[in-house]
């Protein structure tokens, strides 16, 4: 708990569940799959359009994914839509953080202090440790669960979609020049 004293009060920071999301991503794509996309991408250079840099947008692999699916006619919505909801947790770092969001205060008013910032960081990711991460290490089912799931090949997790076997014939991608 931190004390605020310009307001008299106590003030702490909390997680909030704010929600789920809505279960889209492209973790059930494979590395094979994201490979071929980004040929097709290349092979139409019209398309370049994601350039996988930094300060471009979350998930550049799945708005490639998107990308490449609308370009072979596929329903990216339906394809990337894996049902997997998250639960999404906020933390409110400011005691005026929602004026500052909708524009009516311009200036934060920080409830940690922000003269060590290396410190601060340290301690929200001790926090993050102490009331999530050790709770589940201790956990056998949650162990259980995570060593059944592996990204080494053959890729087995319970995100993945059984595909049946492929060929080694020719890509969906492949072009006549």
């Amino acid at each position: 708990m931190l004390s605020e004293a310009r307001y008299g009060a106590e003030l702490q920071l909390e997680y909030r569940e704010l929600g789920l999301t809505e279960g889209f991503g492209c973790t059930h794509f494979s590395r094979r799959t994201s490979d071929e996309v980004d040929a097709l991408i290349e092979a139409n250079r019209k398309d370049r359009r994601v350039k996988s840099i930094f300060g471009e947008g979350v998930s550049p692999r799945l708005r490639k994914l998107r990308l490449g699916l609308d370009h072979v006619g596929l329903p990216a919505d339906k394809l990337l839509q894996h049902g997997s909801k998250r639960v999404v947790y906020g933390v409110a770092l400011a005691s005026n953080f929602k004026d500052v969001l909708i524009g009516l205060a311009k200036r934060p008013q920080y409830i940690v202090p922000q003269d060590n910032a290396e410190e601060v960081t340290r301690r929200i990711g001790d926090f993050w440790i102490k009331r999530w991460l050790s709770n589940r290490v201790l956990n056998e089912k949650v162990l259980a669960d995570l060593e059944s799931h592996t990204l080494v090949y053959p890729i087995e997790h319970g995100a993945r979609v059984k595909m049946p076997p492929m060929d080694d014939g020719p890509s969906l991608f492949d072009f006549d020049e």
